[in-house]
């Protein structure tokens, strides 16, 4: 569980050189979660998750560092929350299982 305000969990994913197209395999798997896509431009993404029933919902942020290295953020939508009971660390696996699979499909 995340501390903080807002409270917020990062990581980063990379593929392989030849390996796929990375943005391709962010916005699939976008896609799958039905997550919103807010923002879409050159060096990142950005899309909210949906609010639950005591939640007010989390920004995920995807940063390119590099052409094969992203960047994997998630916070609260708002600033008053300072705990996140563990949902932005779950986001952020959530879409880092999603890239792998995709990831590993388009290598066979």
């Amino acid at each position: 569980m995340a501390f903080g305000c807002p409270p917020k969990h990062v990581d980063w994913f990379s593929i392989p050189d030849g390996e796929g197209d990375l943005r391709a395999i962010v916005r699939d798997s976008l896609n799958a979660f039905a997550w919103w896509v807010i923002q879409d431009h050159g060096q990142s993404i950005r899309a909210t998750v949906d609010p639950g029933l005591f939640s007010p919902g989390q920004r995920v942020q995807i940063a390119f560092e590099s052409e094969h290295v992203i960047r994997i953020s998630s916070e609260s939508a708002f600033a008053l929350p300072c705990y996140d009971w563990g949902k932005n660390k779950r986001n952020v696996e959530r879409l880092l299982s999603a890239l792998r699979r995709r990831s590993l499909a388009t290598r066979d």
